[in-house]
């Protein structure tokens, strides 16, 4: 069960963009956000901070770990800069144009982006996913150049074996995570945009337009479970990485969900390993009336945070033991 700890309330400098995902937790509980073409991190000690960044359409801001080291990424209709996790420095700036050019009508942009462990990847409104490379320190070469179908990536997750892209056409591409990065699956689309993704082990959880949550097993590929969650879409899932897999901690994992239906859920995952049910059961239903949630994240201390669209505050909610 959780509660909104209203002296926990972060306050911030600007609200946040109508975006989705429009949230991100760093592991020292750092925030960033969008707000349309600026970049904030927010402390929860209450600080904020505008990323020093040129002017962009920005469609999003994630934290990422890079060989273990924590880092801000930037994704615009410019490219992708990497910034320490500060925002003090920028460690790297990928320009779009340098790959697609400036051939076309349509805006070109990257959105959606995903750690693995020598490398990291980013999505393309052309639909294609690009792959770099981080063995090298600061040093990030474009090791892969990917290609989908032809619709704009909205959103990228991935586990320790395979990365996983989903399309605004609600598709979801699975490629293994190796010197080839060679397809290896694919869900269809259920007639709504993908907003969202997250995923552990070989469970890939996915947010759509339409409020639905999927849960698919890549390990079989078939779909696990349906949650009819949201009346409007869901912009943003967030795993608790709390208690995964520890020594006498049961395997089962928390999901938070969010959407521009002021709703906050929280939902328990079930455990694929044993026989018991393969459903999701909801843990907590949370109303921010008159908030349109934009993303949600989990902190340390089982504390989940939400942001929303024109608030300059940063709800925090906190598990009662």
């Amino acid at each position: 069960m959780y509660y909104p700890d209203n002296n926990a309330t972060i306050k911030l400098t600007g609200s946040p963009s109508l975006l989705m995902n429009n949230l991100s937790s760093s592991k020292a509980d750092s925030l960033c956000y969008v707000r349309l073409d600026e970049v904030y991190l927010a402390k929860l000690s209450g600080e904020c901070v505008k990323l020093p960044i040129s002017k962009s359409k920005i469609y999003q801001a994630s934290f990422i770990d890079l060989n273990g080291k924590c880092v801000l990424a930037v994704l615009s209709n410019l490219g992708v800069q990497v910034w320490s996790m500060y925002g003090d420095s920028m460690m790297f700036y990928f320009p779009l144009n340098s790959l697609l050019g400036f051939e076309g009508e349509e805006e070109k942009f990257v959105r959606g982006i995903t750690a693995m462990r020598d490398c990291f990847g980013i999505g393309c409104s052309t639909g294609n996913i690009l792959i770099f490379g981080c063995k090298d320190g600061g040093n990030f070469p474009l090791v892969h150049n990917l290609e989908s179908e032809k619709a704009a990536i909205t959103c990228l997750t991935s586990s320790s074996s395979l990365l996983v892209a989903a399309n605004d056409l609600g598709k979801l591409f699975g490629y293994a995570i190796n010197d080839a990065f060679e397809q290896t699956l694919s869900f269809p689309g259920y007639g709504s945009p993908c907003t969202t993704l997250c995923m552990r082990e070989s469970l890939l959880l996915a947010g759509y337009a339409s409020g639905h949550i999927r849960a698919f097993r890549t390990d079989i590929l078939e779909l696990a479970f349906e949650i009819t969650a949201h009346t409007r879409a869901v912009t943003g899932l967030s795993l608790n990485y709390l208690n995964w897999g520890e020594r006498g901690v049961e395997r089962g994992s928390e999901l938070a969900s969010c959407s521009a239906d002021q709703m906050l859920h929280v939902w328990a995952l079930p455990d694929f390993r044993t026989n018991a049910s393969c459903r999701a059961s909801l843990l907590y239903t949370g109303l921010l009336e008159n908030k349109m949630c934009t993303g949600v994240a989990f902190l340390s201390g089982e504390r989940i945070c939400v942001a929303s669209y024109d608030e300059e505050e940063i709800m925090i909610f906190k598990k009662i033991k």
